[in-house]
């Protein structure tokens, strides 16, 4: 049985170990290479997952991929296809929150997808999964936003890498003034801001890549290094439940394009839409949802 390769970014701990120890236990006919920055937290996180799991011990690998750097990047993507050919699936699920400053913040959480999904989607299959772990914070930032230029950029259908681009620019030079324009509504929101980001590249990659299915989703409010918070501290889950819209996106979702909540369910990208709401409709004139 040839096996489905699947590369899950940020895997040695928290959401990114849950989804990988998930998917080795559901799936029989995927091998996963797991993403880690430090290949000595990375191998640890490989022997801990084979002692608990040991029938995967066939079916798990560690890819050294650091995403906020492009020769580390670059290096991973010619290590995959050297050893594996080609992939099914990439779960972007690498991300931080309270970075050194913001611009290490944007860069791992909006510019580390975009170098991943670069370096990468030349080698997924056709009909192939990718998958965007963001947050939704992004749509919390977008819907404190009193509207301009770049609310329509981060919300359109049509939105260009460059828009994107020019969108952070001028974040960044508001940041560096230290000045609150109306336009963000919410300066301090770094993190909004990259996973806003993030969402919006991921319409954009789904219009210009047809033959893949790529969507973005929030894991829900989780236990992890990340958040700070230890499981039932504040609402916040274990990373276990973290999993399941992640892999729903990768094993179940044919349409592409969309955002989703924790829930698995369609979410709009502007405003947020708690866990149990109705599923969220568009008005059926979005290109990148046409399902393959």
């Amino acid at each position: 049985m040839a096996l489905r390769n699947v590369l899950v970014t940020g895997a040695n701990k928290g959401i990114g170990e849950a989804i990988v120890r998930k998917l080795l236990q559901q799936c029989d006919d995927v091998f996963v290479l797991l993403g880690s920055r430090n290949p000595e937290n990375g191998h640890a996180a490989k022997q801990k997952i084979i002692q608990d799991i040991p029938s995967c011990k066939n079916k798990l690998e560690v890819v050294v991929i650091d995403v906020s750097s492009d020769d580390s990047v670059i290096a991973a993507s010619k290590e995959v296809k050297e050893k594996y050919q080609s992939l099914y699936g990439i779960i972007n699920n690498a991300g931080v929150m309270n970075a050194n400053n913001y611009k290490d913040t944007l860069n791992v959480n909006f510019c580390g997808v975009n170098r991943v999904f670069e370096k990468f989607h030349h080698l997924l299959v056709s009909g192939g999964k990718v998958v965007n772990v963001t947050s939704a914070s992004g749509p919390i930032f977008i819907s404190r936003m009193e509207g301009g230029k770049c609310r329509s950029i981060l919300t359109s259908k049509d939105v260009t890498m460059d828009q994107l681009d020019e969108v952070m620019s001028s974040y960044c030079s508001t940041r560096d003034a230290g000045t609150t324009p109306h336009e963000f509504g919410d300066i301090n929101s770094d993190y909004g801001m990259s996973k806003a980001l993030a969402n919006a590249y991921t319409v954009l990659t789904a219009r210009e890549h047809p033959t893949l299915i790529i969507n973005a989703c929030t894991p829900g409010y989780i236990a992890t290094d990340l958040t700070g918070k230890a499981p039932g501290e504040g609402g916040a889950k274990a990373p276990e439940h973290g999993t399941y819209a992640p892999l729903r996106l990768l094993l179940d979702v044919k349409t592409s394009g969309w955002y989703f909540g924790s829930d698995g369910k369609r979410s709009p990208i502007d405003k947020y839409r708690a866990p149990g709401d109705e599923e969220y409709e568009s008005d059926g004139d979005d290109e990148a949802e046409t399902a393959l």
